[in-house]
């Protein structure tokens, strides 16, 4: 302390003055600035320092670091002294705005801040610690504000924001809207929070886990775990991340078939019913095809279900299926019809062993190992394996197989499978599915 105060009175400072000088790191933008200095020294080039900038009208202060968006301060082989790309679009490099794209709190002077690493998800750098592909896909999130479509629906332009259309079709056929409200997007139903307000507060990884893992958050949670390729997820977070916004949607919803051009047959088919069914949701809840997982799986539907139940189920879910999350239907002519024709067709072959019925069809809600999107049931359905089925009476167990169970999605099978068949289908429970 001697050393510091004789220091400070040779220096004619304060001895706290001194301390507090000492202990002050230097601003993150003068150090980059040292660095610059010194690369261009390394290479025989004049010393510049330009000191703190700011540039355009908004005050922007990221050229004080990113030295190599000034005229003339460019050193190449650093990827931050190296020279700002070509923009492609609109957005000018005399507008001064690097916000307008990269997002960020550019007024800050420290890297967190400048970086908006202590601000709202939605401020943050996008693209930050990426490169590449990778970087260029998430930055699609900022430029997607501009390359947008004018008509009711939420569209984008898919030749400058490719990664941002493709994730807003992904929204629509994975049905988010049944649940979730988004500006410009259809609304189907209110179970879920506003996604807008939810993305400015949440990180991307959060996100991310979120749709992979829903239940980790909130065990009750309806929503279906996402089996979405990793591909296609990122897609979804980047169409996810380019809709944050701190405030509510106030504005008007567009219809779903706002969403698609008029091209599908006038007339009612099952393969226009096939393409509406992948586009407007279906898979996010239920199985179609191949996919691993979803209920109820429609591949039987019409073994079970009979046009006139078919009917009542797309257009009034909630009379069949009190408490249901699906919503109706409410589409113009032809799309339901082509829907009703689909699924009159949806009659894969049934297994011919009780085992295999077991454990391809029962097992997907009753099972041990269950189907992850049984969760989206308005009633969950009992593990029926092992002791449980045992203790059911035999006749109170083929009354309900036979039946089914009336206000859930419990199909009665009796329409399709022999009363003996399905009699069988209890010991095969009780072997594990054997």
């Amino acid at each position: 302390m001697k050393r510091l105060t004789l220091l400070a009175l040779l220096l004619g400072l304060p001895a706290g003055a001194l301390l507090q000088h000492l202990a002050t790191p230097t601003p993150s933008w003068r150090r980059w600035q040292q660095r610059w200095s010194e690369l261009r020294r390394s290479r025989g080039l004049q010393d510049r320092a330009p000191g703190l900038v700011s540039t355009g009208a908004s005050g922007e202060r990221c050229v004080a670091c990113h030295l190599g968006a000034l005229p003339g301060y460019s050193v190449s082989g650093h990827p931050l002294f190296a020279p700002h790309p070509r923009l492609g679009c609109a957005l000018g490099s005399s507008q001064g705005s690097c916000r307008a794209c990269h997002r960020g709190d550019p007024r800050r002077l420290d890297v967190a801040g400048a970086h908006g690493q202590r601000s709202p998800a939605g401020d943050r750098l996008l693209g930050l610690g990426l490169g590449g592909e990778a970087r260029r896909r998430w930055l699609q999130a900022a430029c997607a504000g501009c390359h947008r479509g004018r008509g009711p629906a939420l569209s984008y332009d898919a030749r400058m924001v490719p990664e941002v259309a493709a994730g807003l079709a992904l929204f629509l056929a994975e049905g988010c809207p049944a649940c979730h409200r988004l500006p410009g997007v259809a609304r189907l139903g209110e179970a879920g929070p506003p996604l807008a307000p939810s993305a400015w507060r949440r990180s991307t990884d959060e996100l991310r886990q979120r749709l992979r893992r829903p239940q980790r958050f909130a065990p009750a949670s309806p929503m279906p775990p996402s089996s979405l390729p990793a591909e296609e997820l990122e897609r979804l977070l980047v169409f996810l991340v380019a809709q944050a916004s701190p405030g509510p949607d106030r504005g008007e919803a567009p219809q779903l078939a706002d969403h698609f051009p008029a091209d599908y047959p006038p007339e009612a088919t099952p393969a226009a019913g096939a393409l509406w069914a992948r586009r407007i949701g279906c898979a996010g809840c239920h199985r179609l095809g191949e996919e691993p997982s979803g209920v109820p799986d429609l591949r039987f539907v019409a073994w079970t279900a009979r046009p006139d139940e078919l009917r009542t189920m797309l257009l009034d879910p909630g009379r069949r299926v009190p408490g249901t999350l699906m919503p109706p239907v409410r589409m113009p002519s032809p799309i339901p019809e082509s829907l009703l024709a689909w699924l009159q067709l949806q009659r894969r072959p049934l297994p011919s062993e009780p085992g295999q019925v077991v454990r391809e069809i029962c097992g997907r809600c009753h099972g041990s190992v269950a189907d992850p999107r049984r969760v989206v049931l308005s009633r969950r359905p009992p593990l029926l394996e092992g002791v449980a089925a045992a203790r059911l009476p035999p006749a109170r167990f083929l009354e309900a197989v036979t039946r089914g169970r009336a206000g859930t999605a419990m199909a009665p099978w009796g329409r399709v499978l022999a009363r003996s068949f399905l009699g069988e289908l209890q010991a095969a429970l009780q072997r594990g599915g054997r």
